[in-house]
């Protein structure tokens, strides 16, 4: 009896060992081949190319760019404070004025729907324009070339040897919000200046403005609630209209939808892709433990039933 207990005990510990040490190499693997942070980053660049179907390539590098930021690397290959910008000569602020008036020009003819302005706002745009042309032509403008991201989704098997040991594993969608509102309001030199691709600049300002647009969800919620007012409005009594506010079983979630704003927008589309990201990470780690422990039985000659029987 005795001899069968100190056998099991034996086979127990010794598969423990084995399991601890497959659970070690999955993890430096893991951490080597930064696959949490590769997950992550595909599901971002997915999120926004579902958001911006016509977005492409950039959102990939626009991924990578808010990634790689200070806050959220934990690299320790990654610097822990943000570089300062370097200073700017007397035409390269005036470049960087001018295309700052053609951006608010440009955004205020966007948001006009006064018929009687447009004139004047197209006009506004084209002499924002003249002076950015002018601008540009200065001999003593100076604008920093800049490193493209990459614009391709992250492999499994790419060897992070740079640019995936720098991204973050982690994220909040409102700082990822934040983010994209700061690259937003950039310009073209202003993005160069701070060693950030102006396409990429471009690319946020161009998510933050389709975020704040009302999507169909919410129109038909705005219409139903619409329908729903006019139905209370034969009952005077409110007493009968809270009846039949009552009696909508999705009242609520009609209310949601139809009083959503951007971030509320983008936090969905960032919760799915969060989840995405965290199913990609488990089924790359299954394949890595699979890989693993086929590797240790191979190179420590492991046979459990000739282990058994030795035992």
């Amino acid at each position: 009896m005795l001899s069968t207990i100190d056998l099991v005990i034996a086979f127990a510990v010794i598969m423990t060992v084995l399991s601890l040490l497959i659970t070690i190499l999955v993890q430096m693997v893991s951490s080597a081949m930064a696959l949490r942070g590769k997950n992550l980053a595909n599901a971002l660049g997915l999120t926004f190319q579902t958001i911006d179907p016509h977005i492409g390539e950039q959102a990939h590098s626009l991924a990578a760019q808010i990634l790689r930021d200070q806050i959220f690397c934990d690299s320790i290959w990654r610097r822990k404070s943000r570089p300062t910008t370097p200073s700017a000569n007397a035409a390269t602020n005036a470049l960087i004025m001018a295309e700052r008036a053609l951006k608010n020009a440009q955004q205020a003819l966007s948001k006009n729907t006064v018929a009687m302005n447009m004139a004047d706002l197209v006009e506004g745009v084209r002499a924002a324009q003249i002076v950015l042309q002018a601008a540009q032509a200065q001999p003593d403008v100076r604008v920093p070339e800049v490193i493209p991201n990459r614009k391709e989704p992250w492999g499994f098997w790419y060897l992070p040897l740079s640019g995936a040991r720098q991204l973050g594993n982690a994220s909040r969608p409102g700082e990822i919000y934040r983010i994209l509102h700061e690259l937003g309001d950039l310009t073209h030199t202003e993005a160069a200046l701070r060693d950030i691709p102006p396409e990429v600049a471009r690319t946020a300002a161009t998510l933050v403005h389709i975020l704040n647009e009302i999507d169909e969800p919410a129109v038909e919620s705005q219409n139903k609630l619409r329908v729903i007012k006019k139905i209370s409005e034969f009952f005077q009594n409110p007493a009968q209209q809270k009846v039949v506010v009552d009696s909508l079983g999705n009242f609520g979630a009609t209310v949601e939808r139809a009083t959503t704003q951007a971030y509320d927008r983008f936090q969905r589309w960032f919760g799915s892709a969060q989840d995405r990201a965290e199913q990609w990470f488990q089924t790359h780690i299954r394949i890595v433990t699979i890989i693993m422990a086929i590797a240790t039985a191979f190179v420590l000659q492991l046979d459990t039933v000739d282990m058994y029987r030795r035992l």
